[in-house]
């Protein structure tokens, strides 16, 4: 007989993120000469990760918690094995004053999803309680020539003239988890004999007590897939690639010694509905003084769609807080280019394109002392989001769930897919100012503070699909928006020490993140957390030249959001909100060594 749980173990450390990483680095760098003018070069970079993510915790007496597994109720667990590697191998060179600079590029990230002591109820009592999810890889090779000369003209200073052109090739797939993460088993929940409740009903698993509650599922169906996630099904499965060519051409130079001008321009071509993009900047710097200097620019950007917006697709097993009510959804996320995405309005996704705007002053007036001023503005057309989940009860509700299973898309209430859906406008200013304090007894002293101040709006939302208006379905909702552009704090002030005497070196850090809102689905639900002030403590001493050890503290003082969320009844969380600028985990404390080679 399984040993009896308690509650308070089964929800510890369940709320949050990763509880367990393990992280492996491993990178090199080199530079052979070969001969006068031609040389060598590669470097490397690789990473090993293995993380246990704390992803629900479920009662005794809830429809997942089978008691013939889980008597006490469990604590669900993702987890996460994920190899990342890059390598860089080139030749650069001088050709009658140009310098020359050709390279590969090539990098893989593969991550093996799992999970672990959870199960899939719908598999009644044989289910298993670890699962294979799937797998998740993305593949790059970057080919590059770059070209570079200063060219004579008259003005204070030669004109830098900066030349090259890319290939880029990349791929994202998508695998497929064992069936067991995934797959309906049909399972039943055995209804009591009498009908009645643990504590006047026999008990009919023999095993273990019967928890309380639990004759009130006799007779349902657990949902399939695991508790709190889903492995990735063969619908889900997928793989893409696209190529992309691209060149460039940049030019710099000083008109006068005071006064520098760039201009840069760059054209892509991608292979898939991204399509041809063409971007351009002017930027300028003047010093009215030696110290005192003005700076500014103007550019227009893009951001191609990534392959993971266009490709990805997983099932959830989540809830949805509307009207402060826990509202259970099976969630489907959908390829933009599927059927079921095009039957509820899915478009080709487009780049997101930008312009921007800055201007700023610096200002030194010795070199122990130094201020920047920048204020920007950045307008974002044709942005990437996900829409709000389209089939919860407060948007279209059974009508989706009939919709999708005119695609083969079945036992799924909610669905979700990328949508080019806004547009925004950002206007910011970061202001800094940096000194170095250096003393014949005390060491070396650097404060320095920073404010960074953003406040963005929506100025444009895309009409409903038909598809949808005719449902009464609205894609991006008010708490899309409203988390979009009041989710974030408004302005972030750090201070910052840094003090180093002999060997000793420390660095405290004070960060302010102001107020900010979460939002509902439903006006007169947003909750609005207040502003919170963070500190990290790092203290280090070198024993030798070559080893130094430390020990310091994120969130030195344990600061968590205010406590003002709706707390999930299935699991706990929600006390401190869904999301927050500086986690919900608390002070993070640690020790360190370093040794160098």
């Amino acid at each position: 007989m399984r040993e009896p749980q308690a509650q308070g173990r089964v929800f510890a450390g369940g709320y949050g993120r990763s509880n367990r990483d393990i992280i492996i680095n491993s990178p090199y760098n080199t530079e052979i000469p070969l001969r006068d003018q031609l040389r060598f070069y590669s470097f490397s970079t690789f990473s090993y990760r293995d993380i246990k993510d704390a992803r629900g915790a479920f009662p005794a007496n809830y429809i997942y918690s089978l008691p013939q597994i889980y008597p006490d109720g469990f604590q669900a667990y993702r987890r996460i094995w994920e190899f990342d590697g890059q390598a860089t191998a080139g030749l650069k060179g001088d050709l009658d004053a140009w310098k020359w600079d050709l390279s590969a590029s090539y990098g893989r990230d593969n991550a093996k999803l799992g999970a672990e002591n959870t199960l899939n109820p719908s598999l009644g009592p044989n289910s298993p309680t670890t699962f294979f999810m799937g797998r998740q890889i993305q593949d790059l090779l970057v080919e590059n020539l770059d070209i570079s000369k200063p060219i004579k003209s008259g003005l204070a200073e030669p004109i830098q003239v900066s030349y090259g052109v890319e290939h880029r090739w990349e791929q994202f797939q998508n695998q497929a988890g064992e069936p067991d993460s995934y797959s309906n088993g049909g399972y039943i929940i055995p209804i009591l004999p009498c009908g009645g409740t643990a504590a006047t009903c026999p008990n009919p698993f023999n095993q273990v007590p019967l928890p309380k509650g639990v004759g009130g599922f006799g007779g349902l169906a657990p949902s399939p897939g695991l508790a709190s996630f889903s492995g990735t099904t063969p619908f889900d499965a997928t793989s893409l690639n696209r190529n992309n060519i691209a060149g460039y051409v940049d030019l710099d130079t000083k008109i006068t010694k005071a006064w520098e001008v760039g201009l840069a321009g760059r054209a892509e071509h991608y292979t898939d509905s991204a399509g041809n993009t063409v971007a351009g900047k002017v930027s300028t710097r003047y010093e009215l003084l030696p110290g005192l200097a003005i700076r500014g620019g103007i550019n227009n950007g893009f951001r191609a769609p990534s392959l993971a917006e266009e490709g990805f697709s997983t099932t959830q097993y989540t809830a949805s807080i509307i009207k402060n009510v826990d509202v259970p959804i099976t969630a489907k996320f959908l390829p933009v280019g599927s059927p079921a995405a095009i039957a509820l309005g899915a478009r080709p996704l487009k780049p997101e394109k930008s312009l921007d705007a800055t201007a700023g002053i610096t200002y030194e007036p010795s070199h122990v002392l130094r201020f920047t001023v920048d204020g920007y503005r950045i307008q974002i057309d044709d942005r990437i989001v996900k829409t709000d989940p389209i089939g919860t009860s407060n948007n279209g509700g059974a009508a989706i769930a009939a919709l999708l299973a005119n695609y083969n898309v079945l036992g799924v209430n909610s669905a979700q897919y990328f949508t080019n859906a806004i547009n925004t406008e950002t206007w910011g200013a970061d202001i800094v100012a940096e000194a170095t304090i250096r003393t014949e007894h005390f060491g070396t002293f650097k404060p320095n503070a920073a404010l960074a101040y953003a406040s963005s709006q929506i100025t444009h939302v895309i009409a409903t699909p038909p598809q949808l208006a005719a449902l009464g379905v609205v894609p991006f909702g008010r708490q899309g928006q409203i988390d979009l552009v009041q989710g974030v704090p408004k302005d972030k002030l750090v201070l910052d020490l840094d003090w180093k005497i002999g060997r000793v070196h420390s660095n405290l850090r004070v960060s302010r993140y102001d107020s900010y809102v979460e939002a509902s689905t439903t006006a007169g639900f947003d909750v609005t957390f207040g502003a919170k002030a963070i500190t990290d403590l790092d203290l280090a001493y070198e024993l030798t030249d070559n080893v130094t050890i430390a020990a310091g503290a994120y969130n030195l003082f344990n600061v968590y959001p205010d406590a003002k969320g709706f707390i999930v009844p299935t699991d706990g969380s929600g006390r401190y909100g869904a999301f927050s600028p500086f986690g919900f985990t608390g002070g993070f404390y640690y020790a360190r060594a370093e040794a160098h080679f």
